[in-house]
């Protein structure tokens, strides 16, 4: 079993597919930058074996490069473009998500910071409120 031979082979089916790279890429959940070391053969093909099944590639096809029946499936020839939404939408959605946990971050950092200056002016107006306006110190008790 040749490593590039599959990765040809994977090119082949995203693009007999019509798709790029890249939306071959996020239709399997994966960031291109990353599915792009399979195609220079510093990443393992073997790893997406079980996504191009689900997404409808011939097994046997990918392995050998003997064409029995389809390469796609004709299931997945026809949902093809809705399955590639529906991941694209989902994609966008976990950038989104990864965006959101950053600024949650910042915000629980910026919360927390506020809370150290909120604590540090309490206890400066709890001096300033027991020394009075003219400094002295307040005396405790009914006057």
């Amino acid at each position: 079993m040749n490593k590039v031979e599959i990765s040809h082979r994977i090119e082949e089916y995203f693009s007999k597919l019509g798709w790029t790279k890249a939306k071959f890429a996020r239709s399997i959940g994966e960031y291109p930058q990353h599915l792009g070391k399979v195609f220079t053969g510093k990443l393992d093909p073997l790893k997406y074996i079980d996504k191009l099944i689900e997404i409808g590639c011939n097994r046997n096809w990918l392995l050998t490069g003997e064409k029995e029946g389809y390469i796609i499936s004709e299931p997945m020839l026809k949902y093809s473009d809705e399955i590639t939404k529906l991941k694209a939408i989902m994609w966008d959605m976990k950038q989104e998500l990864e965006e959101i946990k950053k600024e949650n971050y910042e915000l629980r950092k910026d919360t927390e910071r506020l809370r150290g200056e909120n604590l540090k002016l309490s206890a400066s107006l709890a001096l300033v409120n027991n020394k009075g306006i003219n400094g002295s110190v307040k005396k405790g008790g009914g006057s």
